[in-house]
């Protein structure tokens, strides 16, 4: 507790995070939840990057992809006049950002720089993470209102993946509690339901 209370100090990305985890925490609308977890999730990766742009940039050459950079710029300079001043500069911005990971790629190498191998199903729902930005879900328009149980669930696993960075960032090693699959195994207990759970209620990271 006292390595992330100093990290929080020093990182106000991670404030973020926690403050984002905390609210979301206190919300009712499993919807919401999801959305808020996400940012977390994009908050905390973004620090994580920024602090290991060597292990996240797509190629690892960059000495020879520097010679290639600047070649690539000096084109596009000598074909300034083709372009107005705005396509100029998206196109010097899209040269910059060349070497950094897609969206996609950015959360799972988050997890991978720990050593941390995920299961397909929290695999997925880091795919889906994107909609939940934009105010989407990854079930079809119209039956939000009949997934409600499974949006509560998806809600639990994507504080657990936010849990799991933060965690690593400051050293843990150990176990740490799936509430989506904790809930699960509960109802099949008490409710005696015989449902096949694939996922565990707790995961050592």
């Amino acid at each position: 507790m006292s390595i992330l209370i100093t990290q929080i100090k020093s990182k106000p990305e991670l404030e973020r995070t926690i403050e984002l985890i905390i609210e979301g925490n206190e919300i009712e609308s499993p919807l919401i939840k999801c959305s808020i977890f996400s940012v977390a999730l994009e908050t905390t990766t973004s620090l994580i990057q920024l602090e290991n742009k060597i292990f996240f940039a797509p190629i690892k050459n960059t000495k020879n992809l520097n010679s290639v950079l600047k070649e690539l710029q000096s084109i596009i300079d000598k074909e300034k006049t083709n372009f107005t001043e705005l396509e100029h500069t998206v196109l010097l911005k899209k040269i910059t950002y060349l070497n950094t990971p897609f969206n996609k790629d950015k959360f799972l190498l988050s997890y991978k720089l720990y050593n941390i191998e995920l299961p397909q199903k929290l695999e997925l729902l880091l795919n889906t993470r994107n909609k939940f930005l934009h105010g989407k879900t990854p079930y079809e328009e119209g039956l939000l209102k009949t997934k409600i149980k499974e949006l509560h669930l998806e809600a639990d696993r994507l504080h657990m993946l936010v849990s799991i960075l933060i965690l690593k960032y400051i050293g843990y090693k150990g176990h740490i509690k799936n509430q989506a699959g904790y809930r699960l195994e509960t109802k099949n207990y008490y409710d005696e339901d015989n449902i096949e759970i694939n996922e565990s209620a707790f995961y050592c990271i």
